[in-house]
């Protein structure tokens, strides 16, 4: 990103700090974050990783593991049929509006942002 920055700068026909500068600025002025993103756990893995269930779970299991093989299927069979398509849904992040920091506020909120992504898979 700091050689993106530089380009841009150069662009612009400014000059551009350095990359120390830069990366002091980027952490402490800006709300970002990277990362790898956290994988969703069904509430009876997590139980059952804190101990709290343990008779189910193999069953469980079983059958979560014959559904990714269903889709594992259902995805090799719209590969190689032309007329057949493997469409994914996911409901990400639902982002309250206006975005307030007042905890009274946030009760009274009427507006949220649900951002469903829709993918079509090749």
């Amino acid at each position: 990103m700091f050689r993106q920055y530089e380009t841009w700068a150069v662009e612009r026909q400014a000059v551009p700090v350095s990359e120390t500068a830069y990366r002091s600025i980027f952490c402490t002025e800006f709300n970002l974050g990277f990362g790898s993103p956290l994988s969703d756990t069904c509430s009876k893995c997590e139980m059952a990783e804190n101990g709290n269930m343990t008779n189910d779970i193999v069953q469980h299991k079983q059958l979560a593991e014959s559904a990714f093989a269903q889709q594992r299927q259902d995805r090799a069979f719209a590969k190689s049929e032309s007329g057949v398509h493997y469409i994914t849904f996911d409901l990400e992040k639902t982002l309250p509006l206006p975005k307030l920091s007042v905890s009274t506020a946030f009760y009274l909120r009427q507006l949220w942002v649900y951002n469903l992504g829709v993918h079509l898979v090749p």
